[in-house]
């Protein structure tokens, strides 16, 4: 089956925390911004979700929790998870610029090493980017 991308709803809010939990990002459901958070599913297993926090009108910080590579058949083909690492930081980054925030930290949380497209990117996690 493949991975579903969708806009974090508040009713799965609480699942996605226990998630994030599990890949060592620990939240407060008072502090996600669902309008600038997603989720990725493989049927009903949530395999991975950028949790937005807003700290005001102008700056947010984006939090990238990855489950682990086995996680569904899909990402355990070679690259997969980098590609949907890619896919939710682009499309989170577009809720980011879309809700007129121009600066965004983004924090990885999960797996032990950062993606392969993460080195390319001016949004590694080593500091702050301005979104264009």
């Amino acid at each position: 089956m493949p991975i579903l991308v969708t806009q974090l709803r508040p009713d799965e809010l609480e699942a996605v925390l226990e998630f994030a939990k599990s890949t060592g990002c620990t939240l407060e459901a008072g502090d996600v911004d669902t309008h600038v958070s997603l989720l990725a599913k493989d049927g009903d297993t949530i395999v991975a979700a950028v949790l937005g926090l807003c700290s005001s009108g102008r700056s947010c910080e984006l939090n990238v929790c990855l489950g682990k590579a086995d996680a569904s058949a899909e990402s355990a083909e070679p690259g997969a998870t980098g590609v949907l690492t890619g896919e939710l930081i682009n499309k989170a980054l577009m809720k980011v610029h879309g809700a007129g925030i121009r600066r965004c930290r983004i924090n990885h949380h999960g797996q032990e090493e950062i993606p392969s497209n993460w080195p390319s990117a001016p949004w590694t996690g080593q500091g702050d980017t301005e979104a264009a």
